[in-house]
């Protein structure tokens, strides 16, 4: 069964973000989203997010203490144990993102939209020819019976 798993927010940066690298050398930045949240006396909601080689280096450029971005990513959490009690946490681990304003409402410093997918070019290229095939070769004429839908 497929499954599906992309977030997608808008917030502010909390503090400025700064990157670390890992052992192999790779770059990540490991920050705090404020998503505002939904009707009239509604908190904001504090999101932390990943971010790994290139965005990383983008955002803590580009992204300082209050600016507004938004992010589109997956759920992952983490479990890990550190003085015999086990902890867990649930993150953001961000493929795009794009600044939008910073705190005062001022406007971009950097190119717009930034995707850093850790996927391989050519392999989401095919897939979306496969896709765009695949489309051509629905007839939307057909009569779908609704008891051969396994749901």
């Amino acid at each position: 069964m497929a499954a599906i798993n992309t977030v997608t927010l808008i917030g502010r940066v909390v503090r400025d973000i700064e990157v670390n690298s890992t052992n192999s050398g790779k770059s990540v930045a490991s920050f705090a989203l404020a998503v505002d949240g939904y009707g009239k006396d509604a908190d904001a909601s504090f999101i932390d997010c990943v971010a790994w080689n290139k965005a990383a280096e983008l955002l803590a450029e580009y992204a300082p203490k209050g600016k507004q971005i938004g992010i589109t990513g997956r759920l992952q959490t983490r479990i890990w144990e550190k003085d015999d009690i086990k902890r867990k946490a649930t993150e953001v681990i961000i493929d795009q993102f794009q600044l939008l304003s910073d705190a005062k409402g001022g406007s971009n410093t950097a190119p717009a939209t930034e995707r850093y997918a850790e996927e391989d070019t050519k392999s989401a290229n095919t897939t979306t020819k496969q896709a765009a095939k695949a489309t051509e070769d629905v007839d939307l004429d057909t009569p779908i019976d609704l008891s051969e839908i396994p749901f």
